[in-house]
């Protein structure tokens, strides 16, 4: 008879094909020996525990118990166990997706089930993890087509890479489903974002634009440093479709004024319009239709690019950080911030702060 309580764990080796390819077939063996070995060592004595490989470089785990009395406590304790011997006693790590507690007749298939979904997020949230999956959490994605779009307009195509891969672990802890990130939500920023770097009228114009073999290559990514790898590729090649739509002379003009005065808080479309010497109706028309944004929205991310260089940097306060770059008020630049990254200006300085802290000196 089936037992009625059953807890499984996904044991997966991370980026281990890359490594197979890069150090050879016969470190491939060992290290697959030698995993297999410590998942046998360490579920010996373990009542109800079934073992089962799942190629290339995976093993499951599964417990079966007749009731849950401390079952999800030992299946976290082993699947940190696990975690931890394989980075210490071979040349890789791993990660694990850990299922909940599932009760009655086919817990065991539902389980398993419940890993593997988790160890998906795994693609989001890097390796040599411990996965459990969570109530998911109402996740709202910025609008990240403005600021992507200027940092690929100025050439910074790591950048925009790294900006869009935070959003992807912020929205991982909120617990949105990977095949929402990848299924949906990034080809819909990629091909936005080609929209308003083109500066079509509409969406066909882009489509002519859009990197098709990156977003065909979506379906590939099964790894963290694959998801690293893809960003950067894509936003490569949206880096060189920005360089072939070269502005015009009002529109650059307009750029450079934009950058050079974005500290000032008076900073407007009429004052831009009044120094460029043509109507606010005329500049707004132009601006958008080659930019495919508007020169509020042009002004509001480079004012949040500069704050969020002065808070990495970690010299000013954070109000002085605000009035340097044009807000009027803090909770001006907190409500942008918040909106327009994910986080309020004092998260981002202490994060700045603790990145320079662990860089080398």
């Amino acid at each position: 008879m089936s037992a009625p309580v059953a807890l499984a764990l996904v044991l997966d080796l991370d980026d281990f094909q890359l490594d197979a390819d890069r150090r050879g077939p016969g470190w491939a063996r060992t290290t697959l020996a030698s995993v297999g070995e410590l998942v046998r060592t360490e579920c010996d004595g373990l009542d109800g525990v079934e073992i089962r490989p799942e190629p290339p470089d995976s093993w499951l785990v599964t417990i079966r118990r007749p009731v849950a009395d401390a079952l999800a406590a030992q299946g976290s304790g082993l699947a940190h166990r696990l975690r931890d011997a394989v980075a210490a006693r071979t040349s890789t790590t791993a990660s694990v997706g850990l299922s909940q507690v599932v009760h009655g007749t086919f817990a065991p298939a539902e389980a398993a089930r419940l890993a593997r979904e988790t160890l998906a997020y795994k693609t989001l949230g890097g390796t040599g993890r411990i996965l459990s999956l969570g109530p998911p959490s109402a996740f709202e994605p910025p609008d990240l087509r403005r600021p992507v779009a200027a940092l690929l307009r100025s050439g910074s195509a790591t950048e925009a890479a790294g900006l869009v891969q935070r959003w992807a672990a912020t929205a991982l802890r909120r617990g949105v489903p990977p095949s929402e990130v990848f299924d949906i939500w990034l080809p819909a920023l990629v091909l936005e974002v080609t929209h308003a770097l083109t500066g079509s009228p509409d969406m066909r114009g882009a489509l002519a634009h859009t990197p098709v073999a990156e977003l065909a290559g979506i379906a590939g990514i099964h790894e963290h440093s694959h998801l690293a790898g893809w960003l950067l590729d894509c936003m490569t090649r949206l880096s060189a479709v920005a360089a072939t739509t070269a502005p015009s002379p009002l529109v650059e003009r307009a750029e450079r004024l934009l950058r050079e005065r974005c500290g000032e808080p008076d900073l407007s479309l009429g004052v831009l319009a009044q120094a460029l010497a043509v109507s606010p109706f005329h500049l707004a028309h132009v601006f958008r239709r080659e930019r495919g944004t508007t020169v509020k929205n042009q002004l509001t991310g480079l004012r949040v690019r500069r704050a969020l260089r002065l808070l990495a940097e970690g010299e000013l306060s954070v109000g002085e950080v605000g009035r340097r770059c044009g807000f009027r008020t803090q909770r001006q630049f907190r409500a942008t911030m918040q909106r327009e990254t994910g986080h309020a200006p004092s998260r981002l300085r202490r994060d700045g702060s603790r990145g320079q802290d662990r860089s080398p000196a």
